[in-house]
């Protein structure tokens, strides 16, 4: 008997053993030499497919990582770094990007509703027929960003920054555009109807043919702002400071602009 328990014992600290040897259950997972955890340093790992739901890789260095195709369900990429990644067909519900750098990022067609992007640098990421509908973008850089056919409405981009970006047929309905820059924007043929721009900066944006119906422009700074054939039915110009703007063939009934400032104001007067 002493000596069949005396065999056990060593079978079972054989096979703890094993288990410490083999990185255990306990142990971060590792997926093509890649290790799943905070601060990681994964440059251009390969982890299209991998199932990283849950996973936390705040402060991970990705830079470049392809990540196509993957489960990134509830994943925490806080202030990561996923500048130049690819995450075509990835899946992002409550997925966390607070901080991430996605700059240069492949996220086409991507679904981002509702996903936390505050202050997230998304500089020249393509993000062209995303869902970002509902999505926390406030503070987040998306200077020269492609997002021509995003769907943005009803999400929060108060502050952040889109120079030269490209929102050609974008959908912003009622989305939070407080304070955001616009400057030299392509926002032809989208849609702002009711949309809250307070203090946003349009100088030198195109919005040909967009619909502001409803929209709140107080406070806005307008300046060489392109809206021909634009909705501008109801729009809110009240405080807005406007200078040289080009009207042709705006509908402007019902513009608000109480103390208007600025030699444009008169212009949205006296269009038709």
């Amino acid at each position: 008997m002493t000596a069949r328990r005396g065999r056990a014992r060593l079978l079972v600290a054989g096979v703890l053993v094993l288990s410490v040897a083999c990185g255990g259950s306990t142990g971060p997972k590792t997926i093509n030499n890649c290790v799943i955890q905070p601060e990681t340093e994964c440059a251009g790992a390969k982890l299209a497919g991998a199932n990283l739901a849950g996973a936390d890789l705040s402060k991970a260095d990705l830079n470049g990582a392809t990540l196509s195709r993957a489960d990134l369900s509830g994943t925490n990429f806080s202030a990561a770094n996923l500048s130049g990644a690819t995450l075509s067909g990835a899946t992002l519900a409550k997925a966390q990007f607070a901080g991430a750098d996605l700059s240069g990022a492949t996220l086409a067609k991507l679904d981002f509703a509702g996903v936390d992007l505050s202050k997230a640098n998304l500089a020249k990421a393509d993000l062209s027929d995303a869902n970002l509908s509902k999505a926390d973008l406030r503070g987040a850089t998306l200077t020269r960003a492609n997002l021509s056919g995003a769907d943005l409405s009803e999400a929060n981009l108060t502050g952040a920054v889109l120079s030269r970006a490209n929102l050609n047929g974008a959908k912003l309905a009622k989305a939070i555009l407080q304070d955001v820059t616009f400057a030299k924007a392509d926002l032809s043929e989208s849609n702002l109807s009711g949309a809250n721009a307070r203090g946003a900066n349009f100088t030198a944006a195109e919005l040909d043919g967009a619909d502001l119906s409803g929209a709140s422009l107080q406070g806005a700074y307008i300046q060489g702002t392109f809206f021909a054939d634009a909705d501008l039915t109801d729009v809110d110009l009240s405080e807005a400071f406007i200078d040289s703007p080009a009207l042709g063939g705006a509908k402007t009934k019902g513009v608000k602009l109480a103390g208007c400032r600025g030699p444009g104001c008169d212009a949205f007067g006296a269009a038709p």
